[in-house]
């Protein structure tokens, strides 16, 4: 049973002396794995003493805790720790002594450097500061080696090499080497049965046992899978946003004599416009204030560029300059990386040479290999028997020999990497930092469809600059529908003369581009765009009037005035001087809007007022009136979204307010289908069409031969379409319900007939059939699915509904035409499967040769 507080208080031992003097826990082992009191759902199990845990995913390294530690932070793979360990008595590896107890060893080093005993790495890898344990493994993971994680795992760029079976908790622990593994499960094999982890006075005859307590961590986050770039915090930053690529930041770099340099960049990419070589991984990292130790890679430099650099490297005689602003606390003691020589591996004869895992000829072979020709860095050179040199690949692979005595010279040295320097190590704070991002802009033939990236890659983009992030945790999707507020200032005018304006996105107040820009937008968030004359002429221009269109309103909200006047001021990002990269808050009370601010204030035109204002001048079909210089020019807008405030839910509405929304956006498509804007009818029909294709009334009009259609299952799951549907009808009366039924039939036509002029005949097709599964005898949806079979080439059925529909209406001109038109097809095509059909079973006699 777990160990209650009190007890587990009693026996915790409070220091490494308690350990030596044999103050030993009586407490019964728990195994903290799966205790009664705790449930999947919960938080982690908490550790007791004398707990035995299994820090290995092959389950040879075990440790019992002897004290617990503190705090919930374990060293990660490239962590800087401070340990102190022991190896007992019995230990059968180098160093240990099977008689006595070594002598402890307190170090401060890195993981995964291979320093430490590999079955004590394993363990310390499972440990929180303040902890101590006891180890016990096979004697082979008593050697000098740190376990496979993250790139020393993979023998293949991106693959991971096959293992058994693993328990799946022991699925995220780590791997041995599998040289060791193999020797590790060897010797377990050999062991006899109830050979246990021990206790303190001795163990199981060949394990290496080991008494090991963590004293602290200090965190290192490696940035590139080289291991180049890496930084330490020395003070954490704040929200929960970064910068990425493409966005301008503005940093600072302490010099040693403690004199700052401030910096201003855009992050194209790589080290462009970089003081050095890999910041920009490590601004990428960053949050906003944060401060931190950044290892870079070295490079040739000239005499100019390195005297330059020289005052930014902090080196080892400036460490007191660093103490005395009280940073060593926290700054891990980051030792540099061996300069590097280049080999060539060169054999007498064409074969490749398999790498080993150690520097031994008869070792485990590696999972790589060099061939003939290949060159590669050498990070430590180790001399073994017969005068054999084995060389340690830098990059981790394993070891390669420069010679064997039957084949003579395989390897040759060549000069060392010059263009690699030692490391050099920066303070750099991060400031702030503005994203720039790019936002395509759909042209008006794509409205109502979900384009591939590959698309909108062709769509023109505004550039966007945010100058003020809106609130991150409250994001607010603008959606069509939604009410917006939006203060836009023009920046290419004299007087930058601005608007607070309100509209309903999608209706077709503003041109296309604009809604782009605030749909890309935060809450409160004040961004510049900069709008190409590309994005102005094809992107969706002014909708037409109809009934029941929310107007474009000038908003008069004079609490509003001073908010958006202050935040419209924000300078963009390359344009702030040093120093003033932490903005203030602007200096007003929050406001409360009043319910009724999406219907306040005056009502505009956006072709006749504000564009003219603003320098965008287009006229309401869609035909641009800039000409020459003007039209070519780039306009920038700065806006601030102020409110939004969501559009109704269809699904949620009444019947009668279902039928209301159904007849305005009918009314929407309609007057864009006389403009023959097809698309963007298509989806005004469509948003109509939802607002009752789930009901049980629309089920029970449009049955088809399943009765049931795609897209129409029901909104409640217990709903019945058919009973609930009949009753909805018998509350109508016979005129109501035609009227009802005819507006539903003829949204469903012209769904039909947008898909039809945008060439999607299988839309055309399926939109005619169902006002056939509701009106068999529908002339107009018999001459649509007719067409639409003719182009499909289905000949026979177009003839039946091309036929059917001239029986309904014999004066109709056009389904005649359109049937004598099938009808010479069809003879055109049987003329062309004759001459088929005549070359397959009368071949044409073929002449010898």
């Amino acid at each position: 049973a777990p160990v209650s507080d009190e007890a587990a208080d009693g026996q915790n031992l409070e220091s490494w002396s308690d350990w030596e003097a044999g103050a030993e826990s009586e407490a019964p082992s728990t195994a903290s794995e799966h205790p009664e009191d705790w449930l999947s759902d919960d938080e982690p199990p908490q550790d007791h003493v004398n707990d035995l845990q299994v820090c290995s995913r092959d389950g040879k390294v075990k440790k019992i805790i002897r004290r617990v530690g503190k705090g919930l932070e374990r060293p990660g793979q490239y962590d800087v720790v401070q340990v102190r360990w022991q190896a007992l008595a019995g230990t059968g590896t180098e160093g240990g002594n099977p008689g006595a107890d070594s002598t402890p060893v307190e170090l401060e080093i890195h993981m995964g450097e291979d320093q430490l005993p590999l079955a004590v790495e394993f363990a310390i890898k499972q440990m929180r500061v303040n902890e101590i344990v006891e180890v016990s493994a096979p004697v082979a993971y008593g050697n000098f080696a740190s376990p496979l994680v993250g790139r020393k795992l993979r023998d293949r760029q991106g693959k991971l090499p096959k293992h058994g079976k693993v328990p799946r908790k022991f699925r995220f622990l780590p791997i041995a080497p599998r040289g060791l593994a193999i020797q590790a499960k060897a010797s377990s094999s050999s062991a006899p049965a109830d050979a246990l982890v021990g206790d303190a006075k001795g163990g199981a005859e060949g394990e290496f046992r080991a008494r090991v307590e963590l004293l602290g961590i200090k965190s290192v986050h490696m940035l590139t899978e080289d291991r180049l770039v890496y930084k330490s915090v020395l003070t954490a930053g704040s929200g929960r946003r970064g910068p990425r690529r493409g966005d301008w930041v503005w940093f600072s770099i302490e010099r040693t004599g403690g004199e700052v340099m401030r910096h201003s960049v855009e992050l194209v990419g790589g080290d462009a416009g970089l003081p050095a070589p890999g910041l920009d991984h490590v601004l990428i990292s960053m949050k906003d204030g944060e401060r931190c130790i950044a290892t870079l890679p070295g490079q040739e430099r000239s005499e100019v560029a390195a005297a330059h650099l020289a005052d930014w490297t902090l080196e080892d005689e400036a460490q007191d300059t660093i103490e005395a602003e009280g940073a060593s606390a926290e700054m891990p003691a980051l030792r540099r990386r061996p300069r590097l020589r280049r080999w060539l591996y060169e054999p007498p004869e064409v074969r490749k040479l398999e790498l080993r895992q150690m520097p031994e000829v008869n070792a485990f072979r590696a999972n790589a290999a060099l061939m003939p020709g290949d060159t590669f860095p050498v990070s430590e050179e180790k001399v073994g028997a017969d005068g054999v040199l084995f060389l340690k690949l830098a990059d981790g692979r394993g070891w390669a020999f420069d010679r064997l005595p039957g084949p003579g010279i395989l390897c040759t040295r060549e000069e060392p990497l010059e263009s690699l320097a030692p490391p050099q190590r920066l303070i750099v704070t991060l400031n702030g930092w503005r994203r720039k991002d790019k936002v395509p802009v759909p042209p008006s033939g794509t409205i109502g469809f979900r384009p591939d990236a590959e698309e909108r890659c062709g769509w023109p983009m505004l550039q966007k600059l945010e100058l003020r992030p809106g609130p991150e945790r409250l994001p607010h999707e603008v959606e069509e529908g939604c009410c917006v507020l939006v203060g836009l200032r023009h920046l290419n005018t004299p007087d930058h003369r601005q608007w607070m304006l309100s509209w309903c996105m999608g209706e077709g107040s503003v041109p296309g581009y604009l809604e782009a820009a605030v749909a890309s937008m935060r809450v409160f968030e004040v961004a510049q765009f900069d709008v190409p004359a590309a994005a102005v002429h094809t992107c969706t221009q002014i909708g037409p009037d109809y009934e029941g269109r929310s107007p474009l309103r000038r908003a008069e909200l004079s609490e509003m005035d001073k908010v958006m006047a202050k935040m419209l001021e924000a300078s963009p990002s390359e344009d702030l001087p040093p120093g003033a990269a932490d903005s203030e808050e602007p200096d007003f009370a929050p406001v409360c809007l009043r319910d009724d601010w999406p219907k306040s204030g005056s009502e505009v035109k956006w072709e006749e007022e504000v564009g003219k204002s603003l320098g965008f001048d287009c006229a309401s079909d869609g035909a641009a009136t800039d000409t020459g210089a003007a039209a070519l020019q780039t306009r920038s807008l700065r806006i601030i979204l102020l409110a939004v405030m969501e559009g109704p839910d269809v699904g949620t509405l009444s019947e009668d307010f279902q039928r209301a929304y159904l007849e305005r956006e009918r009314a929407h498509g309609n007057a864009l289908a006389r403009l023959g804007r097809w698309a963007e009818a298509s989806a005004a029909y469509t948003r109509a069409l939802d607002a009752v294709r789930r009901t049980a009334t629309y089920k029970r009009l449009f049955p088809t031969e399943r009765g049931l259609i795609k897209g129409a299952y029901s909104r409640d799951a217990a709903e019945e379409p058919t009973a609930s549907g009949a009753a909805l009808l018998e509350g109508l009366d016979t005129e109501q319900r035609q009227a009802f039924n005819a507006g539903l039939v003829s949204l469903h036509l012209n769904l039909g007939l947008c898909a039809s002029k945008q060439g999607r005949v299988q839309d055309a097709h399926r939109h005619a059939s169902i006002v056939l599964g509701a009106e068999p005898d529908n002339a107009k949806a018999l001459f649509r699915r007719g067409s639409a079979s003719v182009l499909h080439g289905e000949y026979d059925e177009a003839l039946k509904d091309l036929q059917r529909a001239a029986e309904l209406q014999p004066q109709d001109r056009g389904i005649r035409d359109e049937l004598a038109a099938l009808h010479r097809k069809m003879k055109e095509h049987l003329a062309v499967q004759k001459i088929m059909f005549q070359k397959a079973f009368h071949p044409s006699s073929r002449k010898e040769v």
